[in-house]
């Protein structure tokens, strides 16, 4: 019923077909079906509901995939190579920010300013727009580049 109802608002059909196919399969790991975190914790022994909280945590990031493919159908090749391929990467970049930003880890363990600041990159990237996504990839690599210098300071006072 997904797949239609997208293609009548003018979604392209592989697009909104993708779409509802990527999010049937997500539902493995999203309550009340979750058949994979069920599977995952008996096999660990663990709580599923803990369980489900981490997997949810670790796919938020795939769950915002099937709304890029509508969002902008140039992931799914439907377009110029240029576009895909700068789409792709923005989409990359951003799905790191904002994975990294949730889970609270980027090359190291992250305090609640750094977390937010990669939100915001992350989200600042999947607005469309060149003044955004300049924002976004600057705010990113200003982080990378401060995590990966706190990481050397973290280094060398543990070195003997």
């Amino acid at each position: 019923m997904g797949g239609p109802a997208l293609i009548e608002l003018g979604v392209p059909p592989l697009a909104a077909h993708l779409f509802v196919f990527y999010l049937a399969i997500l539902s493995a790991v999203t309550p009340p079906v979750c058949g994979a975190v069920f599977i995952a914790s008996g096999m660990a022994e663990a709580n599923w509901i803990d369980t489900a909280k981490i997997g949810l945590k670790l796919s938020f990031a795939a769950f915002l995939i099937p709304f890029l493919f509508v969002y902008d159908p140039s992931l799914v090749l439907i377009g110029s190579p240029v576009s895909t391929i700068q789409t792709l990467a923005r989409s990359a970049m951003a799905l790191i920010c904002l994975s990294a930003g949730i889970m609270g880890y980027f090359r190291l363990v992250l305090r609640t300013p750094l977390r937010v600041g990669l939100i915001i990159a992350g989200t600042m990237l999947l607005i469309p727009g060149a003044l955004n996504n300049l924002i976004g990839l600057l705010m990113a690599v200003l982080l990378w580049f401060y995590t990966g210098r706190k990481k050397e300071v973290f280094l060398n006072a543990i070195k003997p």
